[in-house]
């Protein structure tokens, strides 16, 4: 039997569609197809809504930022009042736009730092500013700022940390923070503040000039310079850069330096007193009076009725040898200042200076009675009245200067003067040993001493120290006489013969010559 295989096709056939199936089948579809383009027309008006709406808050933006823009140009020219209309115009168009607010806040402030009604206001908008968006710095910079202007020191100092950690790049917030925390007496807070200032902003030379300011106060004077110095190398036209720097100079004793330094200083500034003063002063303590006389004079004429710089005249002019110029511009710092005794005692410097000894006893009396714990005209009185033989009244005021001060190598060799006058030889030479510990190298002192133990007998201690005194002056010729007679007079001839030699030696002319000759024939 055979089979074979085949393939067969069966075809299957639906049942017919009726007419009802086909209308509903027909509405479905034309319903969908509706209902798709309305879907369509929805979306595309709502993305032309979206894209209108966009547009309009592009623009709306766009006009913000432009009149913030006007606003902030305005502001930094100084056109206040046009700056506010700004952007009193960008908050109408967006009242929440925190810039608008900031930036009104810091030109109301600009506009009178001083005015409590612009201060308020500053404060009113920087406050809305910091409400509407925490994370912009300048309402914090503007409150830092007001608070400052009203000393609220804490308060300025908390704003312009908040300012400076939102903005840590702006070298301005670190300057105006270490300036509050300055005047508030935290220097070493304003000294970091400050380097971060110049660490941000190299070319800051104010900030050096605090820099500087706040070292001093630290009490690091090297620093101080350093940074002075460098205030002035930023800004060559710094005067008050160039000042400081010159007085820290003064103070260690770099006087050369020193005179550059103020010089620099009183070129760019001539009429600025303090500045000439600074330049005359290390003048005249270099011994230059002559130049020092014409900036005193300078500064005399910049400020004639500031009594120190006629004070300064009258002491350069008793340095020149001058007593009648000394004298003249005495009277007129007294006459400007009558209660100072640092001034009356310089009239009594004058006028002994020209030979006026009753104008000088009344002039340091005066002295004494507004200060009497002022030593200097109580010295100088001692003196005319041991000159005058009146030992006990110079007692009476070298004594009270002693109380006052008893370690003042000026008073003790005073005081042994009188006693060596009196003959109090004990009293003398304990004064004289007192002032030698603190002046070894004073010559008159040393030769009074030995004096006062002559007359003691104390001849052992007088040679040793008029010994020791030819070796600090070899031309103190009475020294020589002095200690070659003890060894006359002891007998030691060959000694005494040494010393006269020696002296008429180095001085072939000494006045008792002849007398010396005699001695050692």
């Amino acid at each position: 039997i055979k089979e074979t295989s085949k393939t067969v096709e069966v075809t299957i056939r639906e049942p017919a569609e009726s007419a009802e199936a086909k209308t509903a089948r027909l509405a479905a579809e034309q319903a969908a197809r509706e209902a798709a383009e309305r879907a369509a027309r929805e979306e595309a008006l709502r993305k032309a809504q979206a894209e209108e709406a966009k547009r309009t808050a592009d623009a709306k933006t766009r006009k913000v930022m432009e009149l913030i823009e006007d606003g902030v140009a305005a502001m930094e020219r100084g056109d206040y009042k046009e700056a506010k209309r700004k952007f009193d115009d960008a908050i109408r168009e967006d009242p929440d736009s925190a810039q608008a607010y900031a930036y009104l806040g810091e030109t109301y402030f600009r506009e009178s730092p001083e005015n409590p009604s612009n201060q308020q206001m500053a404060i009113a908008n920087a406050t809305k500013a910091t409400a509407k968006d925490p994370s912009l710095w300048i309402p914090h910079n503007t409150l830092g700022k007001v608070y400052a202007a009203t000393r609220q020191y804490p308060e300025s100092i908390r704003e312009f940390e908040l300012a400076a950690k939102l903005a840590p790049g702006n070298a301005e917030i670190f300057f105006e923070l270490g300036k509050v925390q300055y005047r508030s007496g935290r220097f070493s807070d304003a000294r970091k503040s400050f380097e971060s200032c110049v660490q941000l902003d190299a070319g800051h030379a104010k900030a050096f000039f605090n820099l500087g300011k706040s070292y001093q106060q630290l009490r690091n004077p090297v620093s101080a310079l350093r940074a002075y110095q460098t205030a002035y190398a930023v800004d060559p036209a710094y005067a008050n850069a160039y000042f400081e720097a010159a007085e820290i100079l003064r103070t260690q004793g770099n006087l050369p330096e020193s005179e550059v330094a103020y010089r620099k200083a009183a070129n760019l500034e001539p009429e600025t007193a303090y500045i000439v003063r600074g330049l005359a002063t290390v003048l005249y303590r270099q011994g230059k009076y002559d130049t020092a006389v014409r900036y005193f004079l300078d500064t005399l004429d910049i400020e004639p009725s500031e009594p120190e710089n006629s004070h300064n005249l009258a002491l350069t002019y008793l340095r020149m040898d001058q007593p009648g110029k000394a004298l003249e511009f005495a009277v007129a710092a007294v006459r400007l200042k009558s209660n100072s005794p640092v001034y009356l005692f310089t009239l009594g410097v004058a006028s002994e200076a020209t030979g006026n000894t009753a104008g000088a006893v009344q002039a340091y009396s005066a002295s004494i009675g507004i200060d009497p714990s002022y030593p200097p005209p109580r010295i100088n009185l001692g003196n005319i009245y041991d000159e005058s033989g009146e030992f006990d009244k110079a007692l009476v005021h070298l004594q009270a200067a002693y109380s006052i001060d008893s370690e003042s190598v000026e008073v003790n060799n005073n005081l042994g003067n009188v006693y060596l006058h009196m003959g109090r030889y004990d009293d003398s030479i304990r004064h004289y040993k007192k002032a030698i510990s603190k002046n070894p190298d004073a010559t008159l002192m040393r030769y009074h001493l030995g004096i006062a133990y002559i007359e003691t007998q104390q001849f052992s201690s007088a040679k040793e120290t008029l010994t020791e005194l030819v070796k600090i002056d070899p031309s103190f010729w009475d020294a020589y006489y002095r200690l070659g007679n003890i060894f006359y007079s002891e007998g030691d001839r060959e000694s005494a013969s040494a010393v006269f030699k020696s002296l008429l030696q180095k001085n072939p002319n000494y006045e008792r010559k002849a007398e010396i000759e005699k001695l050692i024939q």
